[in-house]
């Protein structure tokens, strides 16, 4: 029997349609490293450069400031929003887009963190690392 591999989907048991896959690139005068991504996300100084997302297997998108809030994040309702770290990206929410650029609060239960997935599937934390890196199935 050929082994099967899962899709980020299956993988997640979502919908193709109910799933955000995002991530934030930002700048700041603090460094993350010094300070942790609470901090670094409540400093004036942070800012978005850009955020790319897709919905499912689709095309990925990017935002930048000055662009429409994009209709996931302007509605959160009925998705489940996947960062590969999650304890970034959700102070860089919270803290960032939804006050200077409107988005819409997301709730707790509508996040998820592939990275956290990853290590409980026992593969490697570092997204470089999960590279070519598939479940698979007996």
């Amino acid at each position: 029997m050929a082994n099967e591999q899962k899709s980020l989907d299956e993988l997640f048991d979502l919908s193709v349609d109910t799933i955000v896959y995002w991530d934030v690139e930002t700048c700041s005068k603090r460094k993350l490293k010094d300070c942790g991504s609470f901090i670094y996300a409540a400093d004036a100084s942070t800012d978005i450069l850009c955020m790319c997302y897709a919905i499912g297997n689709g095309p990925v998108e990017t935002w930048q400031p000055g662009m429409p809030v994009p209709a996931p994040f302007a509605d959160p309702t009925g998705y489940t929003f996947v960062s590969d770290n999650w304890f970034f990206e959700r102070p860089v929410h919270a803290y960032v887009l939804v006050p200077r650029y409107k988005f819409a609060p997301i709730p707790l239960e509508n996040m998820d963190c592939a990275q956290r997935k990853a290590l409980a599937s026992a593969f490697p934390a570092e997204l470089g690392l999960l590279q070519g890196t598939r479940p698979t199935l007996p």
